[in-house]
């Protein structure tokens, strides 16, 4: 690449996935590198255990990919690092124990501090808000009740009651990170749409399409663009 080309990697699970199309589109259109690092069902969050991997080899293969992605990172200059993570995974403990409450809240907090305090520079990682979650599954919701949407529609949750979005946002301001969000875009009035114009916007309960996610190209890269200028910032 050349000496003046903007570096930017994106991180995550499966919901960082569902954003490619954007992300794409993104890197294509700003004739930036963009590096991806993606493992479904793994949280990029260290110490975070999900029980879907725990289910799998007791979180050991993600642990895996997320050790080595951190190391690599750590040797390369990117001029910025956006994080995102499904905030609905259950958590549980070394033992498989679900975890509830303020432990799942608490462990959330201190895997993102720990992952920002292991990052060379935290001034250039931004942690990109999770998505809205469903209360039903909008497509095979609107497959049973074609002429009425708002069965499958779900009440937008106030920033107040997302607490996991709130104790990421407290580790990120404690740590110097930066912290965005794309879900006012998404749930842009209450109760949250389902389908904007003639494009469905859910693959699942908490899963985007890939057509509704390229369509919020404009607002994913300003993210990363306000990311970039908050980078800038911190290293001057």
């Amino acid at each position: 690449p050349r000496d003046s080309e903007t570096r930017v990697a994106f991180m995550g699970d499966s919901h960082a996935i569902m954003w490619l199309p954007a992300a794409k589109n993104m890197a294509q259109r700003q004739g930036w590198r963009l590096v991806t690092l993606f493992k479904g069902g793994c949280s990029p969050i260290l110490g975070v255990l999900t029980r879907a991997v725990y289910e799998v080899d007791k979180g050991r293969s993600c642990r895996i990919w997320r050790n080595a992605a951190y190391a690599w990172l750590a040797k390369k200059d990117f001029d910025l690092l956006v994080i995102t993570h499904s905030d609905s995974d259950r958590l549980v403990d070394r033992d498989g124990k679900i975890l509830r409450g303020s432990r799942r809240i608490n462990t959330w907090r201190a895997g993102t501090a720990k992952t920002l305090e292991a990052m060379p520079d935290p001034g250039k990682v931004l942690i990109m808000g999770d998505v809205p979650n469903n209360r039903v599954h909008p497509a095979k919701c609107l497959r049973s009740s074609p002429s009425n949407i708002s069965r499958c529609v779900s009440r937008k949750e106030p920033l107040q009651k997302r607490y996991i979005e709130r104790a990421v946002r407290q580790a990120i301001a404690d740590n110097g990170a930066q912290f965005d969000t794309l879900y006012d875009q998404i749930c842009s009035y209450d109760p949250c749409p389902v389908v904007q114009g003639n494009v469905l916007m859910w693959r699942d309960r908490h899963h985007l399409t890939a057509t509704f996610t390229a369509r919020l190209t404009p607002s994913f890269m300003r993210l990363f663009e306000d990311g970039l200028a908050g980078a800038a910032r911190g290293s001057g």
